[in-house]
Formats: structure tokens, sequence, C-alpha cells
């Protein structure tokens, strides 16, 4: 975790403790079901500084934007008209 996250962490723990109660901060850093939790509690309430700070953090923590993209599958490469070297006639 680089720094900014680290002090983005901190300003997001302390701002929220003031709403929701006693965050961990390790939790938060490390558990997917604790830190959505948290996050749903944030969203309910009305304050927009601390709601930028959730959405910066989930951004930082790579919980926002988790899009799964499909891949396409590969072309063949194989290339059909190899088994038909000659014509009907030969």
């Amino acid at each position: 975790m680089d720094n900014d996250t680290i002090l983005l962490l901190a300003r997001f723990t302390i701002q929220a403790r003031k709403l929701i109660g006693a965050i961990d901060s390790n939790l938060l850093a490390n558990d997917e079901t604790y830190r959505n939790q948290v996050f749903q509690k944030i969203d309910a309430q009305a304050e927009e500084e601390l709601l930028l700070l959730s959405l910066t953090l989930r951004n930082k923590l790579g919980a926002l934007g988790a899009v799964k993209t499909v891949e396409e599958p590969a072309p063949r490469t194989d290339n059909v008209t190899d088994k038909y070297k000659f014509g009907a006639r030969g």
C-alpha cells in the first residue's frame, strides 16, 4: 500500500468514526466483507466529504469499478483450405 492510500485510510477512519463508530483500519484494508459493510453504512449517511473519501478509498483499494470483461475467443489459426489441396478432379 502506498503512502497516499495510507493517509487516505487514516483520514477516512477518523471522519467515519464520528458517524458510525470505531473502524478497524486493518480489516478495512484487508477484509472485503468488512469493507463492504463499512462502505454501506457510510453510503447511508448524508456527509458529502466522507462520501467522497469513501469513493476515493474504494478506488484505491480496488473495490470500485471492478468490471469483469468477457474476452472474445481468439480466431482460429488453422486454415480450413489446407485440407483441400486439389479440386474434385485431382
